[in-house]
């Protein structure tokens, strides 16, 4: 279950995280350059503009994030569950003497342990799930090819002599 969960935050978390850089890059652009707006009387069609991005953009982040919560309450539900058809059976057994209260708290106690791991895994999954898009953003960003070549036995100027440049059409 944990394996779906991650690849639906990877498959739709990624062009959302792409949604909200955007989105910050234009409102920061904005910002810096807020004189020019004013001046061309475009606050209120970039106020707008940046509302309709960020009501698309939002609409789809929290839809997505209500969905994966539910889920998650979903599986911790059928923790829960679990636990208590444990409890019910034990208390069962031990009700029609197959079981001594002594050999049914160690039982209790594994459940208990069991549940206890799982709700640790869920929490580290949530944190891997939470920053695996920004992650994965970085890693991407990181694994861009060198934006100039770099040359075998370049050609060495001498820092006292000119400099000629000639352009080869």
């Amino acid at each position: 279950w944990s394996l779906y969960l991650y690849n639906r935050v990877m498959a739709v978390c990624l062009p959302l995280d792409k949604c909200w850089s955007f989105l910050t890059r234009y409102q920061s652009e904005r910002w810096k350059h807020i004189f020019r707006v004013v001046t061309n009387a475009k606050a209120k069609q970039e106020i707008d503009d940046i509302n309709a991005y960020y009501e698309e953009t939002i609409k789809l982040d929290l839809g997505f994030w209500i969905w994966f919560i539910w889920q998650i309450f979903f599986r911790s539900t059928t923790n829960i569950l679990f636990l208590l058809g444990v409890i019910i059976l034990g208390a069962a057994e031990v009700i029609k003497t197959r079981l001594t209260i002594g050999s049914f708290f160690p039982i209790l106690n594994y459940t208990f342990k069991l549940i206890d791991g799982l709700s640790r895994i869920s929490d580290i999954e949530h944190q891997i799930n939470y920053w695996a898009p920004s992650v994965m953003k970085l890693q991407q960003a990181l694994t861009r090819p060198q934006p100039l070549p770099t040359v075998e036995n370049p050609i060495r100027l001498e820092r006292s002599a000119p400099c000629r440049v000639v352009f080869d059409q």
